[in-house]
């Protein structure tokens, strides 16, 4: 068991909401353990005799309350396969949330489907902590069914989100507003702004 995935679990992907106490927790089996916030379900197959069927929360105290079934969530039927450069992907995700004109609400289409870049930043973030980022499998039905992405330790659902005029995708970003973008289009974005020479800090007294 790699700790800093469980580490991660409790970070990005488990609930911030009080709500629903058992989701803000990771619950255990013997051989694998699992996390969701409703829009992400990651499932580490890697689990604890010493916490089998309790739900911990992150201050390793057992959280009382059933866990939902997980394996239920997965489609098992899929209409198309994405085929990308993940560890790419995932720098450029990493890249658009740190923006000052990024809404929390922005979008990549992948495989036809739009999916939050902020979420799914976070999913590619715990792929590249098990050092299986270029070995990923990522699955897509339609808007309303989850992908899903897999690899040898672990195995993810991300809920994808509904684009009401497709002729949005690539549109100039409104100020405050949120916007689509291609998957071409992000890594384009990213590979020309992140290498501009970054502006360099006036050095204290500089008048002087």
């Amino acid at each position: 068991m790699n700790k800093k995935v469980i580490k991660a679990m409790y970070d990005y992907i488990v609930s911030k909401e009080e709500k629903n106490p058992v989701l803000t927790g990771v619950h255990f089996e013997r051989e694998r353990c699992y996390a969701s916030d409703t829009r992400l379900l990651a499932i580490y197959n890697f689990g604890s005799e010493k916490h089998a069927d309790q739900t911990i929360g992150v201050n390793g105290e057992p959280i009382k309350g059933k866990y939902p079934a997980v394996d239920r969530i997965f489609p098992k039927k899929f209409s198309s396969k994405v085929s990308v450069d993940f560890r790419q992907l995932r720098s450029a995700c990493s890249w658009w949330t740190k923006q000052s004109s990024h809404n929390a609400n922005d979008t990549v289409v992948l495989g036809g489907v739009a999916f939050n870049i902020r979420i799914l930043s976070r999913m590619l973030y715990l792929f590249s902590l098990t050092g299986e980022l270029g070995a990923l499998s990522f699955q897509v039905t339609d808007n309303v069914h989850p992908a899903v992405a897999h690899s040898d330790s672990l195995k993810v659902a991300i809920m994808p989100f509904v684009i009401q005029d497709e002729s949005q995708i690539d549109e100039e970003r409104l100020e405050g507003a949120s916007c689509v973008v291609s998957y071409a289009n992000l890594i384009n974005t990213y590979a020309l702004e992140s290498n501009k020479p970054k502006a360099k800090k006036a050095e204290p007294m500089s008048w002087l």
